[in-house]
């Protein structure tokens, strides 16, 4: 078979697969209007039949720009208005999972924007540029494996969060000192598993003033990780104050750098 014949089935053959992968796609998806950006997760969509309604991104949680007790944090805006120009950038879909709303009566979806080019995932491109990390409200995993995909993409290129972070190595001592300027930023935290306790909703592995906090309905994420007392470990996060010190929240596995025994 010569080359032109090659291509010309694998051409074929990808058009076939994308339309079929866009059938089963485009039937789950409604129409809306976006009336609203209020961060790099939420927005406020008109739906077909008029109502206004907030929507949750499902899978993300990008930095924070209005929380209550919480300062603007790090690449917020940027998450801001990068999420906004890829909702103009073309017609905006809604697709729900499992469950449709949240504890907030929010709405949680998958938001698509269609253009020329096709169908994008908005919640898995903020997650390729950098500015959210995978965030898991079970059930709802239907593109699990896209965004892992997406955040493996940004971790090796090392933008957005993953690029602030790599150039800022704290132990548990440094953060202590300079907390009150570092909070609500994304760091490299050296420590060692000191201690471990656990709480109905969560676990908690200490390091002095420090805690690294995965909880409970998140824990089968970490079940291939092995954390133990005595432990070395670098992880990525935001760091947080907390009411005895400081607290990382381990969302997803690709926050873990290292693990020492």
């Amino acid at each position: 078979m010569n080359l032109k014949k090659i291509t010309t089935l694998c051409i074929a053959f990808l058009i076939f697969f994308s339309s079929d992968l866009c059938a089963q796609t485009c039937s789950s998806l409604i129409p809306v209007v976006v009336t609203q950006v209020i961060d790099g997760d939420t927005i406020v969509v008109q739906m077909p039949d008029g109502k206004s309604e907030r929507v949750r991104y499902l899978l993300i949680d990008t930095p924070e720009i209005h929380h209550p007790r919480r300062k603007k944090e790090e690449l917020g805006e940027l998450a801001f208005r990068r999420n906004r120009e890829l909702l103009v950038s073309g017609e905006a879909y809604l697709e729900f999972d499992i469950e449709k709303r949240d504890r907030y009566n929010r709405l949680l979806a998958y938001i698509w924007s269609k253009n020329k080019q096709g169908f994008l995932l908005i919640n898995a491109e903020l997650i390729r540029n950098g500015l959210a990390l995978p965030l898991v409200i079970a059930p709802n995993e239907k593109y699990i494996h896209t965004i892992q995909k997406a955040c493996s993409e940004a971790k090796k290129t090392q933008v957005g969060l993953w690029k602030k972070a790599s150039r800022r190595l704290f132990t548990p001592e440094e953060i202590w000192t300079f907390l009150p300027f570092i909070r609500g930023h994304f760091i490299l935290v050296a420590a060692t598993i000191k201690d471990i306790s656990t709480t109905q909703s969560r676990t908690l592995f200490k390091d002095g003033t420090f805690s690294l906090i995965i909880y409970r309905n998140n824990m089968d994420r970490f079940r291939h990780f092995s954390l133990r007392e005595g432990n070395q470990i670098l992880i990525m996060g935001k760091i947080y104050s907390s009411y005895k010190g400081s607290e990382i929240i381990l969302s997803d596995p690709s926050q873990i750098i290292l693990i020492k025994p």
